[in-house]
């Protein structure tokens, strides 16, 4: 069994391996960059509080 998308798509289409390739990186490149920022501000945040504060908010 495979996944879809995997497969070679269509050459009616236009579309070639390797930008099927360029847009995964991208797309994960962007992903990873979001979550790194949507992590960062919770992590400052909890840096500057005591520990025992930090460690006692839910």
């Amino acid at each position: 069994m495979r996944e879809n998308g995997v497969d070679m798509p269509d050459p009616s289409l236009g579309v070639t391996r390797g930008q099927i390739r360029v847009q995964f990186v991208a797309e994960s490149l962007l992903l990873s960059a979001i979550g790194g920022i949507a992590g960062f501000y919770p992590a400052v945040r909890a840096a500057r509080m005591s520990h025992t504060e930090a460690l006692a908010t839910p």
